[in-house]
């Protein structure tokens, strides 16, 4: 493979994103690697238009440590535009600004958006990550607040993944799905105090329908007092979820002063109402999901265990979001004790995840009431424990 550094101060082998991309030949063959290797400002707005044939890459990278900010100086620009399919952004921090997003996936697929912080868009819909017509993305394990909007899908971006991300204080949607956005999954991920958490369609023009077969499952979504968990407006069929839509084992919280979902005209007023007039989140959970510290930490609380920078600490409450994801789904990389279920939201299945507080019996504080063997003499006994 070959790494392009950049360094702001010209000891490297550019000084920006924009300069790394011209050093990359016009066809790429092999893995290349453009590794920020300082935490400096970077005021530029890069365009990623490269061919990545077989045996091919481009990772854009912060190194390890280190925490380089992207920043957008073109009006109505990305930070970043992925034009071309296949490109991974990971470690970065996005910042977009006066309708400046921090990522547009502009109808290119196959790209994995990795452990960045997307902020700080502005004005209209601006949004932290626009997926315009992006099909087969991933972004996965991202924090995107102090945006219009985190996340938009529209124009017929289908089977996207969204993953494990902490999408919070965003001043108007959280994450919106319109224009034909179809066959996404939304998964494990923690949505806290947008003033729309989810938003299905626009303003009911036929242009604006969403999309069919959309999966939500294994999120936390919390309102702000005065927000909404979830809102839908459709041109077809209103006051219906759009078709083959799965919703389930999440936790969707409205607080006191918030409202719990909008379809269409039709209020909502709680998890139980939503599950009769949509028949969908049968399984979820509709209570606060006590997060160790909002905004600064959205781990669940746990009475066994929550995770803090390498430590676990027990928190004073437990978190109804823990071991309460769906019985058949893995646990992922959630450490023991698990459980043997996995939980909900953005560190559900991961090594993050809080503890569960039905840890197996321990030894010599269980009792057994007896071991007997039922036959005597050597070969194969049958023996029963009970704990």
């Amino acid at each position: 493979q070959t790494t392009i550094s950049i360094l702001q101060d010209g000891s490297g082998d550019v000084e920006s994103l924009v300069g790394a991309l011209g050093e990359l030949p016009n066809r790429l063959n092999e893995p290349y690697i453009l590794e920020f290797q300082d935490s400096e400002t970077y005021e530029e707005t890069a365009t990623v238009d490269v061919r990545i044939r077989e045996g091919g890459s481009l990772t854009i990278r912060a190194a390890s440590g280190q925490f380089p900010i992207l920043r957008s100086d073109k009006n109505k620009k990305a930070a970043v535009i992925l034009a071309s399919s296949g490109v991974i952004l990971e470690g970065l921090v996005l910042e977009g600004g006066n309708k400046r997003p921090g990522v547009h996936i502009e109808w290119s697929d196959h790209h994995t958006i990795r452990g960045c912080v997307i902020r700080g868009t502005r004005q209209a819909n601006t949004a932290g990550i626009y997926i315009q017509g992006g099909q087969n993305n991933l972004v996965v394990d991202n924090d995107l607040t102090d945006n219009r909007v985190g996340i938009v899908l529209f124009d017929q971006a289908d089977n996207n993944v969204i993953r494990n991300n902490r999408i919070f204080d965003n001043e108007v949607r959280g994450l919106w799905l319109y224009k034909e956005a179809a066959e996404n999954q939304i998964l494990h991920n923690s949505l806290w105090h947008n003033a729309i958490e989810i938003h299905i369609g626009n303003n009911g023009k036929k242009k604006d329908e969403p999309g069919e077969n959309n999966q939500f499952l294994h999120n936390v979504v919390a309102a702000a007092s005065g927000g909404t968990v979830i809102h839908v407006r459709r041109e077809g069929n209103p006051g219906t979820l759009p078709p083959n839509t799965t919703s389930d084992f999440n936790l969707l919280f409205a607080p006191a002063g918030a409202t719990f979902a909008t379809l269409d005209n039709t209020t909502i007023s709680d998890l139980g109402n939503w599950q009769s007039v949509t028949n969908a989140d049968l399984h979820s959970v509709g209570t606060d999901p006590l997060f160790v510290d909002t905004p600064n930490d959205l781990h669940l609380q746990s009475t066994e265990g929550s995770y803090h920078d390498g430590a676990w600490i027990a928190d004073g409450s437990h978190s109804p979001g823990i071991d309460a994801g769906d019985a058949t789904a893995a646990v992922g990389d959630e450490t023991d004790p698990n459980g043997g279920r996995v939980n909900l939201g953005a560190y559900g299945g991961t090594a993050q995840a809080s503890r569960t507080g039905t840890a197996g019996p321990t030894f010599p504080s269980g009792a057994f009431n007896g071991v007997v063997a039922v036959t005597e003499g050597l070969g194969q006994h049958e023996v029963s424990i009970e704990i």
